[in-house]
């Protein structure tokens, strides 16, 4: 799931354009997708879909229009204020979806 709108402060900070910054954002999650992917390779099953829009509405209408058995999402696993003042989007589709939802966590050696 892509943001909308690229973070501002990075355009101007990087002396980058919109465009560009776009580009390489959508390149990174296209590799991110490819490679977790990759780990599923005997299931036919599995669609990688790159969405770009409102985080949860974006991902729970998906699902919804194009009869989506099962929505796996990541989550960060935030607690306490940061989880209250930000959300969480895998709680949010969890709440919304029609299908069943599957969350994980990345392991520590998977963590940015």
């Amino acid at each position: 799931m892509l943001e909308k709108t690229p973070p501002i402060l990075a355009i101007r900070s990087l002396d980058l354009t919109t465009e560009s910054l776009l580009k390489t954002i959508e390149d990174d999650a296209n590799n991110s997708l490819k490679k977790f992917a990759e780990k599923f390779t005997e299931s036919k099953n599995v669609k990688k879909i790159l969405l770009r829009g409102n985080d949860f509405e974006t991902i729970t209408s998906y699902a919804e229009e194009n009869d989506i058995d099962l929505i796996v999402i990541a989550t960060h696993g935030r607690t306490g204020l940061l989880h209250t003042l930000i959300g969480s989007v895998a709680e949010k589709v969890i709440r919304f979806a029609k299908c069943p939802v599957l969350v994980i966590t990345p392991r520590k050696d998977e963590k940015d």
